[in-house]
Protein backbone atom coordinates (compact mmCIF):
# COMPACT_ATOMS: atom_id res chain seq x y z
CA UNK A 1 0.00 0.00 0.00
CA UNK A 2 1.38 3.64 -0.82
CA UNK A 3 -0.41 4.93 2.30
CA UNK A 4 -0.18 2.59 5.57
CA UNK A 5 -3.65 4.97 6.78
CA UNK A 6 -5.76 4.86 3.91
CA UNK A 7 -7.12 2.32 0.95
CA UNK A 8 -9.04 2.37 -2.14
CA UNK A 9 -12.44 1.08 -2.40
CA UNK A 10 -12.46 -1.95 -4.06
CA UNK A 11 -8.66 -2.68 -3.66
CA UNK A 12 -8.07 -6.29 -2.62
CA UNK A 13 -5.78 -6.46 0.65
CA UNK A 14 -3.51 -10.29 0.87
CA UNK A 15 -3.14 -10.99 4.67
CA UNK A 16 -0.68 -13.71 6.02
CA UNK A 17 -1.91 -16.64 7.46
CA UNK A 18 0.66 -15.84 10.20
CA UNK A 19 -1.06 -12.57 11.07
CA UNK A 20 -4.45 -14.55 11.39
CA UNK A 21 -5.31 -15.94 14.70
CA UNK A 22 -5.13 -19.58 14.59
CA UNK A 23 -5.41 -22.89 17.56
CA UNK A 24 -4.19 -25.94 16.47
CA UNK A 25 -6.29 -28.89 16.53
CA UNK A 26 -5.56 -32.37 17.87
CA UNK A 27 -6.46 -35.62 15.18
CA UNK A 28 -8.72 -38.11 16.51
CA UNK A 29 -7.38 -41.71 15.89
CA UNK A 30 -11.08 -43.16 15.04
CA UNK A 31 -10.65 -46.59 14.47
CA UNK A 32 -8.00 -49.33 14.82
CA UNK A 33 -7.87 -52.70 13.32
CA UNK A 34 -4.90 -55.24 13.54
CA UNK A 35 -1.14 -53.50 13.96
CA UNK A 36 -0.89 -50.11 13.87
CA UNK A 37 1.90 -47.84 15.46
CA UNK A 38 2.02 -44.19 16.26
CA UNK A 39 5.55 -42.62 16.72
CA UNK A 40 5.15 -39.65 18.40
CA UNK A 41 6.63 -35.90 17.50
CA UNK A 42 8.05 -35.03 21.22
CA UNK A 43 10.27 -37.82 22.09
CA UNK A 44 10.34 -40.21 18.82
CA UNK A 45 9.03 -43.56 20.67
CA UNK A 46 6.79 -46.06 18.93
CA UNK A 47 3.76 -46.21 21.72
CA UNK A 48 0.33 -48.91 20.63
CA UNK A 49 -2.73 -47.27 19.78
CA UNK A 50 -6.46 -47.14 20.56
CA UNK A 51 -9.65 -46.05 19.11
CA UNK A 52 -10.45 -42.29 20.64
CA UNK A 53 -6.78 -40.96 21.49
CA UNK A 54 -5.50 -37.80 19.77
CA UNK A 55 -2.35 -37.17 17.46
CA UNK A 56 -1.07 -34.01 17.10
CA UNK A 57 1.36 -32.27 14.09
CA UNK A 58 4.68 -34.57 13.31
CA UNK A 59 3.45 -37.90 15.41
CA UNK A 60 3.35 -40.42 12.29
CA UNK A 61 1.09 -43.54 12.33
CA UNK A 62 2.33 -46.82 10.40
CA UNK A 63 -0.16 -49.77 10.09
CA UNK A 64 1.07 -53.21 9.33
CA UNK A 65 0.55 -55.89 7.12
CA UNK A 66 -3.59 -56.63 7.13
CA UNK A 67 -4.36 -53.45 9.50
CA UNK A 68 -6.00 -50.07 8.89
CA UNK A 69 -6.67 -47.07 10.93
CA UNK A 70 -8.82 -44.16 10.33
CA UNK A 71 -8.33 -40.63 11.34
CA UNK A 72 -10.65 -38.28 11.63
CA UNK A 73 -10.38 -34.34 11.79
CA UNK A 74 -12.30 -31.34 13.38
CA UNK A 75 -15.07 -30.98 10.37
CA UNK A 76 -16.08 -34.77 10.46
CA UNK A 77 -13.54 -35.42 7.45
CA UNK A 78 -11.79 -38.95 7.41
CA UNK A 79 -8.75 -40.75 6.33
CA UNK A 80 -8.30 -44.34 5.75
CA UNK A 81 -4.84 -46.02 5.90
CA UNK A 82 -4.94 -49.16 4.60
CA UNK A 83 -2.23 -51.96 5.21
CA UNK A 84 1.55 -51.26 5.82
CA UNK A 85 0.77 -47.27 4.99
CA UNK A 86 2.86 -44.53 7.05
CA UNK A 87 1.94 -41.34 7.40
CA UNK A 88 2.69 -38.41 9.25
CA UNK A 89 0.61 -35.39 10.30
CA UNK A 90 1.81 -32.54 9.29
CA UNK A 91 -0.56 -28.99 10.18
CA UNK A 92 -3.70 -29.70 11.69
CA UNK A 93 -5.20 -26.11 12.44
CA UNK A 94 -8.27 -23.98 12.76
CA UNK A 95 -8.03 -20.08 10.99
CA UNK A 96 -9.94 -17.59 12.25
CA UNK A 97 -13.49 -18.88 12.57
CA UNK A 98 -14.33 -21.04 10.07
CA UNK A 99 -11.21 -22.46 7.74
CA UNK A 100 -9.58 -25.95 9.14
CA UNK A 101 -6.37 -25.80 7.49
CA UNK A 102 -5.15 -29.79 7.36
CA UNK A 103 -1.65 -31.55 5.89
CA UNK A 104 -0.32 -34.57 5.71
CA UNK A 105 2.49 -36.40 4.47
CA UNK A 106 1.79 -39.56 2.80
CA UNK A 107 5.23 -41.45 2.60
CA UNK A 108 4.11 -44.99 1.50
CA UNK A 109 0.87 -47.25 1.19
CA UNK A 110 -2.61 -46.30 0.33
CA UNK A 111 -4.84 -43.77 2.03
CA UNK A 112 -8.64 -43.36 1.36
CA UNK A 113 -10.27 -39.69 2.07
CA UNK A 114 -13.92 -38.46 2.59
CA UNK A 115 -13.34 -34.67 3.10
CA UNK A 116 -15.96 -32.40 3.66
CA UNK A 117 -16.32 -29.36 1.47
CA UNK A 118 -14.73 -26.01 3.06
CA UNK A 119 -17.23 -22.85 3.25
CA UNK A 120 -14.63 -21.11 1.88
CA UNK A 121 -14.26 -22.96 -1.77
CA UNK A 122 -10.56 -22.84 -0.77
CA UNK A 123 -8.81 -26.43 -0.73
CA UNK A 124 -7.51 -26.65 2.96
CA UNK A 125 -7.01 -30.24 2.96
CA UNK A 126 -3.62 -31.46 1.25
CA UNK A 127 -1.82 -34.72 0.73
CA UNK A 128 2.15 -34.38 0.10
CA UNK A 129 4.94 -36.67 -0.97
CA UNK A 130 7.97 -36.68 -2.47
CA UNK A 131 5.94 -37.16 -6.05
CA UNK A 132 3.25 -34.00 -5.77
CA UNK A 133 1.05 -31.99 -3.66
CA UNK A 134 -2.66 -33.25 -3.55
CA UNK A 135 -4.94 -30.55 -2.44
CA UNK A 136 -8.86 -31.31 -1.91
CA UNK A 137 -11.67 -28.81 -2.46
CA UNK A 138 -13.72 -31.22 -0.57
CA UNK A 139 -14.53 -34.90 -2.08
CA UNK A 140 -14.26 -38.65 -1.51
CA UNK A 141 -10.78 -40.30 -3.49
CA UNK A 142 -8.23 -42.46 -3.04
CA UNK A 143 -4.67 -41.62 -3.30
CA UNK A 144 -1.40 -44.47 -3.64
CA UNK A 145 2.22 -44.05 -3.48
CA UNK A 146 3.43 -47.19 -4.84
CA UNK A 147 7.54 -47.56 -4.63
CA UNK A 148 7.75 -44.70 -3.69
CA UNK A 149 8.00 -43.79 -7.52
CA UNK A 150 4.52 -43.73 -8.99
CA UNK A 151 1.24 -41.67 -7.35
CA UNK A 152 -1.79 -43.00 -8.19
CA UNK A 153 -5.21 -40.76 -7.78
CA UNK A 154 -8.55 -42.21 -7.94
CA UNK A 155 -11.53 -39.48 -7.50
CA UNK A 156 -14.45 -40.52 -6.45
CA UNK A 157 -16.24 -37.86 -6.15
CA UNK A 158 -15.94 -34.14 -6.24
CA UNK A 159 -12.68 -33.07 -7.39
CA UNK A 160 -8.84 -33.38 -6.76
CA UNK A 161 -5.86 -30.95 -7.70
CA UNK A 162 -2.54 -33.02 -8.55
CA UNK A 163 0.54 -31.06 -9.37
CA UNK A 164 4.47 -30.64 -8.79
CA UNK A 165 7.30 -28.69 -10.29
CA UNK A 166 6.38 -30.58 -13.49
CA UNK A 167 3.17 -29.41 -14.24
CA UNK A 168 -0.81 -29.89 -12.85
CA UNK A 169 -4.03 -31.56 -13.20
CA UNK A 170 -7.35 -31.07 -12.10
CA UNK A 171 -9.30 -34.30 -11.36
CA UNK A 172 -13.25 -34.73 -11.89
CA UNK A 173 -15.30 -37.11 -10.55
CA UNK A 174 -15.20 -40.79 -12.21
CA UNK A 175 -11.38 -39.97 -13.24
CA UNK A 176 -8.06 -41.05 -12.04
CA UNK A 177 -3.91 -40.26 -12.83
CA UNK A 178 -0.83 -42.11 -12.52
CA UNK A 179 1.95 -39.28 -11.49
CA UNK A 180 5.83 -40.38 -12.19
CA UNK A 181 8.47 -39.73 -10.16
CA UNK A 182 10.16 -36.30 -11.79
CA UNK A 183 7.60 -36.36 -14.27
CA UNK A 184 4.13 -34.38 -14.82
CA UNK A 185 0.79 -35.82 -13.73
CA UNK A 186 -0.50 -37.61 -16.75
CA UNK A 187 -3.42 -37.57 -18.69
CA UNK A 188 -6.86 -38.30 -16.49
CA UNK A 189 -8.00 -41.68 -17.13
CA UNK A 190 -11.76 -43.01 -16.50
CA UNK A 191 -12.14 -45.40 -13.61
CA UNK A 192 -14.12 -48.16 -14.10
CA UNK A 193 -17.71 -48.03 -13.22
CA UNK A 194 -19.02 -49.69 -10.24
CA UNK A 195 -20.66 -53.22 -10.68
CA UNK A 196 -24.80 -53.14 -10.53
CA UNK A 197 -25.06 -55.67 -7.15
CA UNK A 198 -29.54 -54.88 -7.30
CA UNK A 199 -29.94 -58.07 -9.42
CA UNK A 200 -28.66 -60.13 -6.85
CA UNK A 201 -31.37 -59.64 -4.56
CA UNK A 202 -34.08 -60.52 -7.06
CA UNK A 203 -32.12 -63.97 -7.42
CA UNK A 204 -33.97 -67.28 -6.44
CA UNK A 205 -33.12 -68.94 -3.18
CA UNK A 206 -32.05 -72.68 -3.79
CA UNK A 207 -34.71 -74.99 -3.36
CA UNK A 208 -34.55 -77.65 0.07
CA UNK A 209 -33.76 -80.68 -0.66
CA UNK A 210 -37.10 -82.81 0.68
CA UNK A 211 -36.72 -84.95 3.94
CA UNK A 212 -33.64 -83.03 4.49
CA UNK A 213 -34.76 -80.82 7.49
CA UNK A 214 -36.42 -84.33 9.02
CA UNK A 215 -33.65 -86.00 8.47
CA UNK A 216 -31.43 -83.49 10.82
CA UNK A 217 -33.92 -83.12 13.71
CA UNK A 218 -33.66 -85.08 17.07
CA UNK A 219 -36.31 -86.29 19.23
CA UNK A 220 -36.70 -86.26 23.02
CA UNK A 221 -34.97 -89.67 23.30
CA UNK A 222 -32.26 -88.50 20.79
CA UNK A 223 -31.54 -90.08 17.07
CA UNK A 224 -35.44 -91.94 17.74
CA UNK A 225 -36.53 -89.88 14.74
CA UNK A 226 -33.14 -90.54 12.34
CA UNK A 227 -33.91 -94.63 12.97
CA UNK A 228 -37.56 -94.19 12.60
CA UNK A 229 -37.16 -91.79 8.57
CA UNK A 230 -34.85 -94.50 8.07
CA UNK A 231 -37.00 -97.12 8.59
CA UNK A 232 -39.51 -96.07 6.49
CA UNK A 233 -37.19 -94.96 3.44
CA UNK A 234 -36.59 -99.06 3.47
CA UNK A 235 -40.52 -99.30 3.36
CA UNK A 236 -42.44 -99.82 -0.22
CA UNK A 237 -44.13 -96.43 -1.51
CA UNK A 238 -47.58 -98.20 -0.78
CA UNK A 239 -46.79 -98.80 3.05
CA UNK A 240 -45.15 -95.02 4.04
CA UNK A 241 -48.11 -93.37 4.64
CA UNK A 242 -50.82 -96.49 6.97
CA UNK A 243 -53.89 -95.67 8.33
CA UNK A 244 -53.72 -94.82 11.59
CA UNK A 245 -53.79 -97.48 14.65
CA UNK A 246 -54.14 -100.21 12.09
CA UNK A 247 -52.01 -102.99 10.79
CA UNK A 248 -49.54 -102.20 8.66
CA UNK A 249 -50.98 -104.47 5.39
CA UNK A 250 -48.00 -105.37 3.27
CA UNK A 251 -48.89 -107.26 0.36
CA UNK A 252 -45.64 -107.50 -0.52
CA UNK A 253 -44.31 -109.98 2.48
CA UNK A 254 -45.27 -113.43 0.96
CA UNK A 255 -43.16 -112.91 -2.27
CA UNK A 256 -40.09 -110.55 -0.80
CA UNK A 257 -39.05 -111.95 2.52
CA UNK A 258 -36.71 -109.81 3.81
CA UNK A 259 -35.30 -109.58 6.78
CA UNK A 260 -37.80 -106.37 7.56
CA UNK A 261 -40.60 -108.39 6.80
CA UNK A 262 -39.41 -111.04 9.20
CA UNK A 263 -39.36 -109.55 11.67
CA UNK A 264 -42.49 -107.98 11.46
CA UNK A 265 -44.01 -111.40 11.20
CA UNK A 266 -42.69 -112.65 14.69
CA UNK A 267 -43.74 -109.13 16.61
CA UNK A 268 -46.70 -108.19 15.33
CA UNK A 269 -47.00 -104.95 17.78
CA UNK A 270 -44.14 -103.80 15.72
CA UNK A 271 -46.44 -104.35 12.49
CA UNK A 272 -48.54 -101.03 13.33
CA UNK A 273 -47.69 -97.98 12.24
Amino acid sequence: MEDGRQVRTGRIIQIPEEWLNQQPISVVLNAVSGEVIVVTARDGRRIPTKAGMALFPGDRVLTGADSSATLRFVNDSTLLLQADTELEIRRSRRIGDRINDVEVNLEQGRVENDITPDPTGQPHYRIRNDIAVTAVHGTAFRLGLLESERLQTEVLRGSVSVANDSGASLLKQGNGVVTEAGQAPGQPIRLLEAPDLSTLAQQRRPRPVPGRRRSQERGPQGGGILRRASAARSLPSCCRKPTAYSPCAWPHASRRRSSLSRSLAKNPRSRRC
